[in-house]
């Protein structure tokens, strides 16, 4: 969002997958509770449909990152406020989200995407709010539509 807001010449679209555009509250109270904080809310992040050995493979995988780089990670999440550039980005963009998110509300969502000027929300039925992962073949049938359709001339 940030980089569509910076250099709307080069992009072409945009699309964004469960993102917030400020610090959520799950981010700090994981942080702050734990080192690894990540298998506490790896339910929450793939949902309630995901598979035992889907949780497992995404614990190793965040177990196995840089500790540095986790720590990055949070501390960029802690201090992340996009609702500035927002109204700069000009690109058609598509906001992804699901409707039981424990990470953002759908009313929330629909607030920050109603400022991004030639944008609509998608929203998928999932508890997950790492949509892309939990909702994989449902969003990328709806990137390609997406892309397709705003980049199809006239």
């Amino acid at each position: 969002m940030q980089f569509a807001a910076a250099y709307p010449d080069r992009t072409r679209t945009l699309v964004v997958c469960g993102g917030p555009v400020s610090t959520p509250k799950l981010v700090e109270a994981s942080a702050a509770r734990s080192k690894s904080w990540w298998e506490e809310t790896q339910r929450q992040r793939l949902g309630s449909d995901a598979s035992k050995e889907s949780i497992e493979y995404w614990n190793r995988l965040m177990a196995a990152a840089d500790p540095r780089a986790q720590s990055g990670v949070l501390k960029a999440a802690s201090a992340l406020n996009l609702v500035p550039a927002l109204a700069r980005i000009t690109s058609p963009t598509l906001v992804i989200t699901t409707d039981r998110s424990a990470l953002q509300s759908v009313d929330s969502v629909l607030g920050y995407q109603r400022t991004i000027p030639n944008s609509r929300l998608l929203v998928l039925q999932s508890d997950a709010y790492h949509v892309a992962v939990a909702k994989a073949d449902e969003c990328v049938t709806n990137v390609l539509a997406f892309i397709d359709e705003v980049t199809r001339p006239a």
